[in-house]
C-alpha cells in the first residue's frame, strides 16, 4: 500500500473490465465504504509515476479546489489531463472488455476493506507498471519528451504536470 500524504493511501490493482464498466464501476464503489475508486483504461495511463503523481495533486487540494465535487471523479480529470468529465471518461475510462487500472484510495484500513471486497468478486493483479500505455505516450510529442529534464519516465511527468495546471 503507497502513502499518498494527509492520512490518505493508496492501492493499484489491474484487472479486466466486464462489458459494462460504468456499472462495474459503481459496484465497487458500493462494496467501497469509506474509500475512494475508480477505474482506468490502462492504456491510458502514463504509468504508476503518473498515476501516483495525479493522485497527490487530487489529495493534496482543499475540497474547494477541486475540479469536481468527489475526489474520485477530480483524480481522473487529472489522469485524463481535462477539466471536463465526459472527454476524461472517453481518454482514461475503464473500456469494456479490457485491460483496466483499479485505483482505491483514503484511509488504510477502508482501502484495505474495499481491496479485499471487490478481490472477492474480480482477480485483481498488483500494478506497478513504470512504462506509459500506449495512448498515454500518444498524448506527449517527441518535442516534449525532449525537453523533460531528470531521471524517470518523462511521459508521467508530463502527463501529471499538464495535470497540475487545470483548475476550476
Amino acid at each position: 500500500m503507497r502513502n499518498i500524504g494527509r492520512g490518505t493511501f493508496a492501492e493499484l490493482a489491474s484487472y479486466v473490465s466486464e462489458e459494462d464498466p460504468a456499472a462495474e464501476l459503481r459496484a465497487f464503489r458500493r462494496a467501497s465504504k469509506g474509500a475512494f475508486v475508480q477505474a482506468l483504461d490502462l492504456e491510458a495511463v502514463g504509468g504508476e509515476e503518473h498515476v501516483l503523481l495525479a493522485l497527490k495533486q487530487t489529495v493534496e487540494l482543499k475540497r474547494s479546489q477541486l475540479l469536481a465535487k468527489k475526489p474520485e471523479v477530480d483524480f481522473l480529470l487529472r489522469v485524463a489531463g481535462t477539466g471536463q468529465i465526459a472527454k476524461a471518461v472517453e481518454i482514461a475510462g475503464a473500456k469494456p472488455a479490457s485491460r483496466t487500472l483499479l485505483v482505491s484510495f483514503g484511509p488504510k484500513a477502508a482501502v484495505a476493506r474495499a481491496l479485499e471486497s471487490i478481490g472477492r468478486t474480480k482477480e485483481l493483479r498488483a500494478y506497478s507498471e513504470k512504462a506509459p500505455g500506449r495512448k498515454a505516450a500518444a498524448r506527449v510529442g517527441p518535442l516534449e519528451r525532449s525537453s523533460a529534464v531528470g531521471p524517470g519516465d518523462p511521459i508521467a511527468k508530463l502527463l501529471a504536470e499538464r495535470a497540475s495546471l487545470l483548475h476550476r
